[in-house]
């Protein structure tokens, strides 16, 4: 797995990278699991509170994208 964080003027990116297993997601139709469930939050709360949340596979490597817009 790699991590680059990247700062610009106007947000903040972390993109993440990894040989793994393909993810079969579709972030615009996550949501919360049962109230008792033990998991499955994750991608909602990232999608919460993250400007820019993006999946892509491209061979055999798995790329996320995290990002926050800079306010102020």
């Amino acid at each position: 797995m790699t991590l680059e964080v990247r700062s610009l003027p106007d947000r903040i990116e972390a993109r993440f990278e990894d040989d793994g297993d393909p993810v079969s997601v579709d972030l615009t139709t996550i949501e919360l699991p049962d109230d008792l469930a033990e998991r499955g939050r994750g991608l909602v709360i990232a999608t919460t509170v993250l400007d820019r949340l993006d999946y892509q596979r491209d061979g055999t490597v798995n790329t996320w994208i995290l990002g926050g817009n800079r306010v102020g």
